[in-house]
């Protein structure tokens, strides 16, 4: 009896561990996916991307807390892409799934660097940044679909130094 307790709590932890994994798995191609669009500047690849995995009313909101559209959000990365020489990098990694059903909330980290002569002194800068988010997707059929992304800190330096407002 006592194995079969034992058996039976071990079968609950790998059963819990897999539907706590399987979000995990198959959001993180997703996130790999929309930093390689963003390393290429592929704006064109970004918008379909996003349109395509957000449902019509998804809202990301800022740390300041403003809320924006997909639209807004493209619209602004467009902008912002014409002043970039170079996407160095760009990174995501999901830190944790909170799991409810239908809806997980992906606690996300996030990094870039690029290099733009944006500065106005016509040199090259380097701007790093990181964020860190919750994402909430919600399951539609067999796909997921982001429905809010809210960024709870970021930070960007200039050439090292702290920049405000850049993030």
């Amino acid at each position: 009896m006592k194995t079969l307790s034992m058996i039976a709590i071990s079968v609950f932890a790998v059963v819990a561990a897999a539907s706590q994994s399987a979000p995990t798995q198959q959001l993180t191609p997703i996130y790999a996916m929309l930093d390689a669009l963003t390393v290429k500047k592929d704006m064109k690849g970004l918008t379909k991307m996003l349109t395509s995995i957000t449902t019509k009313d998804c809202v990301f909101i800022t740390a300041q807390g403003k809320k924006q559209t997909v639209s807004d959000v493209t619209g602004s990365m467009t902008m912002q892409m014409g002043m970039i020489d170079k996407v160095v990098k760009s990174t995501s990694h999901i830190d944790k799934i909170a799991n409810s059903g239908n809806s997980v909330v992906a606690t996300v980290t996030s990094a870039y660097e690029l290099l733009t002569k944006a500065g106005g002194d016509g040199k090259t800068h380097k701007i790093e940044g990181t964020s860190k988010s919750d994402d909430t997707w919600i399951k539609v059929g067999a796909s997921w679909r982001l429905k809010s992304s809210k960024t709870l800190k970021e930070a960007t330096t200039m050439d090292g130094k702290p920049v405000s407002g850049m993030g």
